[in-house]
């Protein structure tokens, strides 16, 4: 790994099983991780299609005190998506509003991505349009994405 602020860790090297035995060893003794360190868990079991798994970790994070932040929400929009539970990541969107937590460019498109590949053209539009009346313009890259829908669906 050459980011800078990537650094290798038993999620990134695929040690899922071991990472979470860690977890809940170190949560037994009434340690807590970060934030960080939880969003990194979800994206591991999110990856491998444990969204069970990550529900319930997500949902001890909240039970802790640990405020979910977006890039964690949009790491559990992906893993539902993933799956085709669109009604789960639609969920998970919809809580963030309800922590007064704002998705950013990232949080719509990860949804709009999931609506575009699981429902189709016409759901991701109409939250793209919800998007862009929030205040939140599309740059270079989540263009490519709405000419994408746009091209499938005409």
């Amino acid at each position: 790994m050459k980011e800078p602020d990537v650094r290798p860790n038993v999620v990134i090297f695929g040690q899922l099983e071991e990472t979470n035995r860690v977890f809940n060893d170190i949560v037994s003794h009434n340690i807590y991780p970060n934030i960080v360190t939880l969003t990194g868990l979800l994206d591991g079991f999110s990856e491998r299609g444990m969204m069970d798994k990550a529900q319930k970790k997500f949902d001890k994070m909240i039970q802790h005190g640990e405020e979910p932040d977006t890039i964690t929400y949009n790491t559990m929009i992906e893993g539902y998506w993933s799956q085709g539970r669109m009604d789960k990541a639609k969920e998970i969107f919809e809580q963030m509003f309800s922590k007064d937590i704002l998705p950013d460019l990232n949080s719509y498109y990860t949804l709009v991505e999931g609506y575009f590949k699981v429902e189709g053209a016409d759901v991701a539009l109409k939250l793209i349009k919800e998007m862009i009346e929030k205040g939140l313009v599309p740059d270079h890259l989540r263009q490519n994405i709405l000419t994408e829908i746009l091209g499938k669906r005409f």
